[in-house]
């Protein structure tokens, strides 16, 4: 591999872990030591949007860490400029439904919403009793279709044994004279 090759997956690696990690300080880092690169490659304005996915990840990764959380606390974790930055984000991704939570003003803080654990709940048996349920009709179905051959078709060849050569073309020539009209 060559070296081009393998500084590019490197970077590529550094860019996806601070992605997924929501960690704008380590994004602002890696973007800024390569920036260069990026004009180069003309990327420069796709790494530059990927900068509000890093935030959303960490604002994602904040609102499920904590129940309440000051705008103080959210502008540390993210990176962020200003407390006021950090509501005008907050408020962004819960409008956007990036995030289920509420502003409080007067706090100065994000309120989570607490997630429902779905699996608690009876919707994943109710779900897989469906499926369980259309999997057994398609198999019953399958086997009535295999054990009842269609009887249109069993009557219309079980007289041909009886019947001659020249009776059995003249009885295939009349049906596809009738299939023909249709």
């Amino acid at each position: 591999m060559s070296l081009l090759k393998l500084t590019a997956a490197l970077l590529n690696f550094q860019l996806t872990q601070a992605v997924r990690s929501g960690d704008l300080n380590e994004f602002q880092k890696v973007f800024e030591k390569h920036i260069d690169l990026f004009h180069k490659d003309k990327t420069y304005s796709l790494i530059l949007r990927l900068s509000q996915n890093v935030i959303k990840a960490g604002l994602r990764s904040v609102a499920t860490s904590y129940s309440q959380i000051s705008f103080d606390d959210i502008r540390k974790k993210l990176g962020l400029n200003s407390n006021e930055e950090a509501e005008f984000v907050i408020a962004k991704a819960v409008s956007d439904g990036v995030i289920d939570a509420r502003i409080d003003r007067e706090a100065e803080c994000m309120l989570s919403q607490r997630q429902a654990d779905l699996y608690c709940s009876s919707e994943p048996q109710k779900q897989l009793h469906k499926r369980i349920a259309f999997s057994l009709s398609l198999h019953n179905d399958l086997l009535k279709a295999m054990q009842y051959p269609d009887k249109s078709a069993t009557n219309k060849f079980a007289a041909t044994d009886e019947m001659d050569q020249e009776e059995m073309l003249a009885a295939l020539e009349a049906e596809m004279d009738e299939d023909d009209d249709m």
